[in-house]
Formats: structure tokens, sequence, C-alpha cells
């Protein structure tokens, strides 16, 4: 029964390191944030369709290229979406660190 409890144990903290140490990188608003459907409404300059509040945290899956512009490809309510502009950090956590969204330095 100890040699259970000692696995059972080890594998809680392993999977417990694992979710710490994850490479996740998250998108923090600081105020109104564009959100935009998709890469094509950005190089029209068409309206975002919705907006990310103070607080709003999303989750990073990327960044593309547009030409003259990087925009972030996030995930909200499950679905991708794009975010070019607006008022936000960047919270890498694979550093554990803070990125200014207007110097990209830690």
């Amino acid at each position: 029964m100890n040699k259970i409890k000692k696995i059972l144990f080890l594998l809680l903290l392993f999977y417990w390191g694992i979710s710490i140490f994850k490479d996740t990188t998250y998108l923090v608003s600081l105020g109104d944030t564009p959100i935009y459907l998709n890469s094509t409404d950005i190089l029209d300059n068409l309206k975002s369709s919705d907006r990310l509040k103070k607080g709003d945290v999303v989750t990073i899956k990327g960044i593309i290229d547009l030409k003259h512009y990087l925009a972030y490809k996030v995930i909200i309510n499950g679905e991708i979406r794009y975010i070019l502009e607006g008022d936000y950090i960047i919270i890498d956590n694979s550093f554990w660190r803070v990125l200014d969204n207007e110097t990209n330095s830690p």
C-alpha cells in the first residue's frame, strides 16, 4: 500500500510539473482591444467584429505575417480570432515574464 501511495504522489508531482512549465502565451487586455474574425478583415481595413475589455485574457496560438503587419492568432470561446492593435500585454508563461506590446522586451 505504501508503494502505491508513493507512485501516485510521484505521478501527481509529475503532472503538476508539466502543467506549470508548459509553453503557453497569453494576451491580457488593458483596455479596448479590437478582435477580427479573420486575417482578410485586417487587410481590407474592415471594422473589428468585437472587442476585448479590460482584464480579458486569451491564449495566443501564433503570430501571422500580414504583409506590413504582424497579428496575433488567438483562441476566444474556442474559436480562432485575430488581434492586430490595442491596449494589451503579453504574458509568456514559458519564461515567467511579461512582454510589453510596444517595445517587445522583457
